[in-house]
């Protein structure tokens, strides 16, 4: 039995990268924990709630900007928290660039 969850586990690689999110008007910055072509996982101080929509701004192979809507909070240690974000609108390239990144990670 093939669910989503196992299909998006089997897509998502691990990352340790700088994330600068906005949210509002407000910028602020994060670490991505992991990524795939669906979402992120980010870890951060600043306060989001399931439903808002940020920005998030990195760089993988190039440097890519992507709105995405906060689907998951999980408060961590003293004042960080961990978020799953779902990517809005990825364009084509950007999603082929994520996936190919994660391809490569699992190469042997």
């Amino acid at each position: 039995m093939n669910s989503n969850a196992e299909k998006r586990e089997r897509q998502r690689c691990r990352v340790k990268m700088f994330v600068m999110g906005e949210f509002g008007n407000n910028v602020f910055s994060s670490t991505a924990q992991n990524i795939s072509a669906s979402g992120m996982l980010v870890e951060t101080e600043k306060i989001l709630a399931r439903g808002d929509t940020i920005v998030c701004s990195f760089v993988l192979q190039r440097k890519m900007t992507i709105s995405g809507e906060i689907v998951r909070v999980a408060p961590k240690k003293a004042g960080l928290y961990d978020y799953g974000v779902r990517f809005l609108n990825l364009d084509p390239m950007a999603k082929g660039q994520i996936e190919d990144a994660c391809r490569l990670q699992k190469k042997p």
